[in-house]
């Protein structure tokens, strides 16, 4: 059974144009307002015990969707069916008093979720300690930094024992050590098998700690799918709406890219030590990466990289032939002309697993450089055993001595 089912889930606001129109409509009794659906026809559901992540841009819907899992608000329309007791940190500040100290909104909150005065007691000390707030928990919450906010809300919501636990953005602020700390509890939760929604802007976040996600856009529920794929696809929609037109319409599941299309990357692919293309290397093995390339319009300055990205999204390294020990400036690139660009890297030092390259060729003859062609996800490969067994991302020389 699972621990959320959304059945034609909506919620509709009502939007007043003058704040008059809200009596005249009720004595008039003539609509007087405006229908505006900040969700409309979600499906979707979440099995016991795991991570569902929501993606999208703001006023897409994501925190009003938090708001009627956590039961803060009601659905206008369809159904919500929701499995134990549940838990939310949503947007800072939501459900404390201002006026009251961290800890007598600590004791209010815990009395909302239904705990007696003694349960609340033997909590108290752990949420406290959690929180590391020290003597500012009795202080007024008005006082509050948003880095405090956030660990005043998460240290509740991961004491209260709830079976589903939301996280609205939470995680935006704060210090990175308490974030470390928080994303290293949220995956102790998860191994308990309590069921969590995470709410992000945060891609790389999302990537790593969620089964599986759905991205909403303008109140609809767009896609649901893996991290990774849904991951792009929001990718995809910010960066034709912020940085330039999309230069292809690539088939379903090819590669996302962007950029004004002056040069366009024509193919990218990996070579291994004898000119093959491959797929597949090994640590410490070199690696050529070469890119065939048509020159559209003339060009100033522009620049090719590549990013390495493994295959969860977590970003590994970015490098172009600017920036460089050696630097190679192109001067210009003249329309019609073709050609073709080689990186080698002499010794790959990623340990095993699967990667991906993200390739682009950049505008640097402006104060801030532009797409001209950035292909996300371009070409994809996979790292077997060096001759040294290692664990983690990359290989790192060392010597070792043992003094007696």
């Amino acid at each position: 059974m699972p621990a959320i089912r959304a059945t034609n889930l909506g919620k509709c606001y009502s939007i007043y144009p003058q704040p008059a129109d809200r009596v005249k409509e009720f004595f008039l009794r003539r609509k007087r307002h405006i229908d505006k659906w900040a969700l409309r026809n979600l499906y979707f559901e979440v099995e016991t015990g795991s991570v569902l992540g929501v993606i999208g841009q703001n006023g897409s819907g994501k925190s009003t969707l938090a708001r009627i899992l956590a039961g803060i608000s009601d659905p206008t329309e369809g159904e919500l069916m929701l499995t134990g007791r549940a838990a939310a940190v949503l947007e800072l500040g939501a459900g404390f008093h201002p006026d009251f100290t961290g800890r007598h909104n600590l004791v209010m909150s815990a009395a909302f979720h239904g705990f007696t005065r003694e349960e609340i007691d033997e909590m108290l000390p752990q949420i406290i300690d959690f929180s590391e707030l020290g003597e500012a928990v009795d202080y007024p919450v008005r006082s509050y930094s948003t880095g405090m906010y956030l660990r005043l809300g998460f240290s509740l919501a991961i004491h209260v024992n709830a079976d589903v636990i939301i996280f609205d953005e939470i995680l935006a602020v704060g210090d990175e050590y308490f974030r470390g700390k928080c994303f290293n509890r949220i995956n102790q939760l998860h191994k308990d098998g309590k069921t969590i929604v995470f709410i992000s802007h945060d891609m790389g976040a999302v990537r790593n700690l969620c089964s599986s996600v759905i991205l909403l856009d303008d109140g609809k529920m767009v896609r649901q799918g893996s991290p990774e794929e849904i991951a792009l696809d929001y990718i995809k929609q910010m960066r034709l709406r912020l940085e330039g037109r999309q230069i292809a319409n690539p088939a379903a599941g090819g590669p996302i890219r962007w950029g004004s299309g002056q040069i366009e990357i024509a193919r990218v692919a990996t070579y291994n030590s004898d000119g093959k293309e491959s797929h597949v290397f090994r640590t410490g093995e070199p690696v050529n990466i070469v890119a065939d390339f048509l020159v559209k319009q003339d060009v100033r300055h522009p620049v090719f990289g590549n990013g390495i990205f493994r295959s969860d999204g977590a970003y590994i390294s970015g490098f172009n032939h600017l920036w460089h020990s050696h630097p190679q400036d192109i001067e210009m690139l003249q329309a019609g002309k073709s050609g073709r660009i080689r990186c080698r890297i002499p010794s790959i030092p990623l340990l095993p697993g699967d990667y991906f390259i993200s390739y682009y060729c950049y505008d640097h003859s402006l104060a801030a450089p532009q797409p001209i062609d950035h292909i996300e996800n371009a070409v994809r490969f996979s790292i077997l055993p060096g001759s040294v067994e290692e664990h983690g991302t990359v290989h790192i020389d060392s010597e070792w001595k043992m003094e007696l």
